[in-house]
């Protein structure tokens, strides 16, 4: 939320569902955040009793049975998620009524980031404020089913049944949730996530064609497919940067090592604070951006970020990246099982490309982001849209 924080409305509370003790951005001095870690405190044995007569444990149960994934996996899985997301409320609810000074009668919004167990927080919440709302974010991880093990994510029907508004990142996501899920909520909108503003330099130098990326290298993000290309180009120098970690960051090293030639310099950056990206995107002359994800589950906010700075994107035509890479103008499209001659054959078309002709799609992707991803824009619009939900939804009986 690092980029939505400074133009929240009303933002009066943030309940991290962590056991960290901080958060990891900035937070301006009117908001109280608090880390939640009461589940992982509790025996296990309590926390099994304190849920196993609720009644969404046994529609769920029956839900698992009539789509004939009832296993011991997904109970488990189901358990867990609900514990985690009841003792959640216990703890949110404490800490708004002793700490905060909420009533019950009192009318808020309780925003969940995630569709997780966040969200069953958050319905849990607005039962028991009964003037109040929920709403959720979606993004992949935590929507697509294809992700999970026998492709269930528990509770979607709960969640979408009594949760008041779902924003999910990306159209192709809001596409996914009305044909898979088999249900409707009262509010389904695309809410994009923007980012800030950081400049735009219009000309760059060419003395180093820089490739720069930005994800986690693991098996979905697919950093492997860029070293492969880049392995089969020996006659042009390029510099390639990337920012992010990854379980197999050092397997990926080692093939960049082995098998990438001289005449390419090799940079992997590691986490990097957001902050510290985009001085470099605009501090130094980076002329491609590259995303090859097998999935997505909205618009990369790696790619926004980067076209923010005017720097066009090859990236695979999954989840939300069509929607902002506007093919042979703000970047190419190449298929999600891609070959590697056609990756480098674009990046050949890059570093070829004349002075003028490039900084046309520089401006074609800034322009993209000026029209639907500038954070000032996007924000406003959604605090007014949620801010607007509270003031309209009418009060219910609490349970």
């Amino acid at each position: 939320m690092e980029n939505e924080i400074m133009f929240s409305k009303r933002l009066r509370f943030i309940f991290a569902s962590t056991s960290e003790t901080a958060l990891n951005c900035p937070v301006p001095e009117d908001i109280y955040t608090k880390a939640i870690n009461l589940y992982s405190s509790v025996p296990k044995i309590w926390r099994v009793l304190a849920i196993i007569f609720k009644r969404e444990i046994y529609a769920e149960l029956f839900s698992l049975a009539k789509s004939k994934k009832l296993k011991v996996a997904t109970i488990k899985k189901m358990l867990w998620c609900y514990e985690k997301g009841f003792f959640d409320f216990l703890e949110i609810k404490k800490a708004l009524i002793q700490g905060g000074g909420a009533d019950r009668r009192d009318r808020m919004v309780f925003y969940s980031y995630w569709m997780n167990t966040t969200a069953i927080t958050a319905v849990l919440l607005r039962e028991y404020f009964a003037s109040s709302i929920a709403i959720t974010r979606c993004h992949g991880f935590d929507m697509y089913l294809f992700r999970h093990e026998n492709q269930y994510i528990p509770f979607r029907g709960y969640i979408c049944r009594y949760i008041d508004a779902i924003y999910p990142a990306s159209d192709a996501g809001r596409t996914y949730i009305e044909k898979e899920y088999g249900m409707r909520p009262r509010c389904l909108i695309t809410k994009q996530l923007g980012t800030i503003d950081r400049g735009f330099n219009e000309k760059v130098k060419r003395d180093v064609f820089r490739i720069v990326t930005c994800s986690g290298i693991n098996k979905v993000k697919r950093v492997h497919l860029i070293v492969k290309a880049l392995a089969a180009i020996r006659d042009i120098s390029i510099e390639w940067v990337h920012f992010g970690d990854g379980r197999l960051r050092a397997e990926t090293e080692e093939m960049a090592r082995t098998g990438i030639g001289i005449n390419i310099t090799v940079i992997f950056k590691g986490w990097t604070q957001n902050d510290e990206i985009l001085d470099f995107y605009t501090r130094n002359d980076c002329h491609l951006f590259i995303n090859v994800s097998e999935t997505e589950g909205g618009v990369p906010v790696s790619i926004k970020e980067a076209m923010s700075c005017g720097i066009p994107v090859i990236a695979t035509d999954v989840g939300g990246n069509g929607e902002i890479v506007r093919h042979n103008e703000s970047g190419i499209l190449i298929e999600k099982d891609f070959r590697i001659e056609d990756m480098v054959d674009v990046i050949r078309r890059f570093h070829g490309m004349s002075p003028d002709d490039y900084i046309t799609w520089r401006k074609a992707a800034r322009r993209t982001w000026e029209e639907k991803y500038n954070a000032v824009d996007v924000y406003g619009e959604f605090y007014d849209e949620i801010l607007g939900l509270a003031t309209s939804a009418p009060p219910r009986q609490s349970r």
